[in-house]
């Protein structure tokens, strides 16, 4: 178990094509109040984000 960034632990610990399945609960940006988390973002920040982290687990 690793407590890091997902996106660049994909990237690093997993070879390409080694997971059929992803199940991801992501924020949803509607301004739910989260200790380390800005729900708030503009929506083109939003959509860039999931973005990127939805390139990564592809």
């Amino acid at each position: 178990m690793w407590c890091e960034d997902c996106v660049a632990g994909l990237s690093q610990r997993l070879e390409p094509g080694s997971v059929d399945v992803v199940v991801t609960s992501p924020p949803y940006n509607l301004g739910t109040r989260y200790k380390k988390y800005d729900d708030t973002l503009a929506r083109q920040d939003y959509v860039d984000w999931m973005g990127h982290w939805g390139q990564a687990v592809h």
